[in-house]
């Protein structure tokens, strides 16, 4: 379906219109995420380690399949509120340290006005950049302190999801790397009719199914990874995965 949607400028920009008009729901990751004991905390000191740990030790979300950054700007005009209502003690990094890169297929990333995004969404303590990324190949960002996937891999099979899943954690560094998966978690009994529902419907139009925490448990281990814990965002449906190295 990807490849042939960016064969498709039309069909492309109307998909992504339908993805951006999920984010009606006021709860999102970060608001159920403890940001700064599990992201911020010991950031400041890492960026100081010279020479670099990692090239990318400066990054602190890599957006994956990201689309047009709904989820990366959301999340950056609440770090950028915190920031400006602490002074900047909450972070405790200059201004325009903290790096973030939206992923995107390549012919998805040309078609979007990146200065215009850029200029719209202007953050006093943010650098911001788009990069073309299949994230069936490595991940190009070594040794961010987070790579976050909003519902992606909803949209393929165990095989598929577990080379997403390899690529992003051969990019990741032990101790100090998070994957961060916003997915569906299906309860394993007593399901609400909604989950049910949506998950009947992607076996029907795209021969895929929605997880239960045990299934996504399974997929994170074949790939080398391990839950350190889920966060409720929205109880037996939508939830935050936090992953590490195994």
């Amino acid at each position: 379906m990807f490849p042939w949607l960016s064969n498709h400028p039309q069909h492309l920009a109307n998909f992504q219109a339908m993805m951006d008009s999920r984010y009606t729901n006021p709860r999102t990751w970060f608001d159920v995420y403890p940001i700064k004991e599990r992201l911020i905390s010991g950031l400041a000191a890492y960026m100081h380690i010279q020479p670099r740990p990692t090239k990318d030790s400066d990054v602190l979300l890599v957006g994956i399949g990201g689309s047009i950054g709904s989820d990366m700007f959301r999340f950056m005009d609440y770090l950028d509120a915190w920031w400006i209502e602490s002074k900047g003690k909450a972070i405790e990094i200059p201004a325009g340290r903290i790096r973030f890169v939206l992923q995107d297929l390549p012919a998805v990333v040309e078609k979007i006005d990146c200065d215009a995004l850029r200029r719209k969404h202007y953050k006093i303590n943010s650098l911001f950049e788009f990069q073309g990324h299949d994230f069936f190949d490595v991940n190009p960002v070594k040794g961010a302190r987070a790579y976050y996937i909003h519902a992606v891999l909803r949209d393929y099979d165990d095989d598929e999801c577990t080379k997403i899943l390899v690529n992003i954690r051969k990019s990741m560094k032990r101790g100090w790397s998070r994957l961060l998966l916003q997915e569906w978690v299906i309860p394993s009994s007593g399901a609400n009719f909604r989950a049910t529902r949506t998950d009947m419907a992607m076996m029907a139009l795209n021969s895929r199914k929605e997880r239960t925490a045990g299934q996504w448990e399974a997929l994170l281990v074949v790939a080398g990874l391990k839950i350190a814990e889920i966060y409720e965002i929205d109880r037996g449906f939508e939830s935050l995965i936090e992953a590490e190295m195994a």
